[in-house]
């Protein structure tokens, strides 16, 4: 008997399985389709605007749940802020996620733009304009979806908001693609973890970088490989390297952040999933009651048994407990207290939506 089963496979849905698996319990996430994470660019974003920018979302944090009295963070401590955060870092094995919520740091979005978050891939780090010299914003031909020019256009015009003369200007790579004009981020991110063609990457910029800049390049610097491809790139271009979240889905960072929640999750006995419609006895070996079930999208053919038909039905087949959702993956936002974070996991017992398929005592 499955002990949880856990609606959404966002940030917030694979946190929440991944400590109840952890803690002891069977659990089994149901979505459907994929979770918001492949969406996101997966950087911890805490408390960004007040509506002004916020230095600190951990000084600003008690001000803000005292002006918000409904919202989430109004139920938690910085302490437990900081063991949630700590947590994760601990969590995602792709590459280290540094920062804390003392400080936010200041990085470029695809458009130049920079947005504050307060934990980050370490590869995106670099990219703090608090803090950076002169940048060589580099795109690559054959993506479309980022622009190099209005990237150094608009970062360069930001940092002058800052009070900081930074120079900022593009440059245009043409890696070898066999012929491929077009070519998506998650594509390019499968290519760089080619080392030939990270070697034919390196060549280019090695020539177009001047001795005293640092180098933006869009977020695909490899996916289950990203910290080799982004450490050899460095030392193969003999400059620092960051990574800028591209605007147009897939997001190869949020791919890389939901596959290792995912593998933590199987690593702990739990079992990603998928929704569709019917139902089954059981779930890779886990009893769910009729009425109940989910699709498996593990092994490389999509393995599926019929899932959930609705909640409703879950309800009648007994055991149906939801808790409040608490937090879910996306950016700071306004002093109206209506932004998101991913930090379902803080609060215990209230994670996302949970639903206990079995009659045991609520874990209340």
């Amino acid at each position: 008997m499955a002990d949880v089963v856990v609606l959404g496979a966002g940030m917030a849905g694979l946190v929440a399985a991944v400590r109840l698996a952890e803690a002891g319990l069977r659990v089994v996430t149901v979505a459907k389709g994929y979770g918001s994470l492949r969406l996101s660019p997966a950087t911890i974003d805490i408390l960004g605007y007040r509506p002004e920018p916020v230095q600190s979302p951990a000084a600003e944090l008690p001000g803000f749940a005292e002006a918000h009295p409904g919202h989430p963070y109004a139920l938690i401590s910085p302490a437990l802020l900081a063991e949630s955060v700590q947590w994760l870092k601990e969590h995602v094995n792709t590459y280290a996620y540094v920062g804390d919520p003392s400080t936010n740091m200041l990085l470029p979005t695809a458009i130049g733009v920079p947005r504050p978050s307060a934990v980050v891939p370490e590869t995106m780090a670099g990219g703090d304009v608090r803090d950076i010299g002169p940048v060589a914003i580099a795109g690559l031909g054959v993506l479309k979806d980022f622009h190099a020019a209005l990237a150094a256009e608009n970062l360069q015009a930001a940092t002058a908001a800052y009070g900081r003369t930074t120079q900022v200007r593009p440059v245009l790579l043409s890696p070898p693609t066999d012929g491929q004009a077009d070519v998506g981020a998650l594509g390019l991110a499968r290519m760089f973890e080619d080392a030939a063609f990270r070697r034919a990457v390196a060549a280019e910029l090695r020539a177009a970088v001047r001795e005293d800049e640092v180098v933006g390049l869009p977020a695909v610097l490899g996916m289950d490989q990203a910290r080799l491809v982004w450490t050899e790139l460095q030392q193969a271009v003999g400059r620092p390297v960051f990574e800028i979240p591209t605007a147009v889905p897939t997001s190869v960072p949020g791919m890389r952040l939901d596959r290792a929640l995912a593998a933590r999750l199987r690593r702990a006995g739990g079992r990603p999933s998928g929704l569709t419609a019917g139902a089954a006895p059981s779930v890779d070996g886990f009893d769910v009651p009729a009425g109940a079930g989910v699709m498996s999208k593990e092994g490389a053919a999509g393995r599926m048994v019929p899932a959930l038909t609705s909640v409703a039905d879950v309800a009648g087949a007994g055991g149906l407990r939801e808790f409040p959702s608490c937090f879910t993956s996306g950016d700071a936002s306004s002093s109206a207290g209506s932004f998101s974070s991913p930090f379902a996991f803080l609060l215990k017992s209230r994670e996302k939506m949970l639903i206990r398929l079995s009659r045991r005592p609520s874990m209340r």
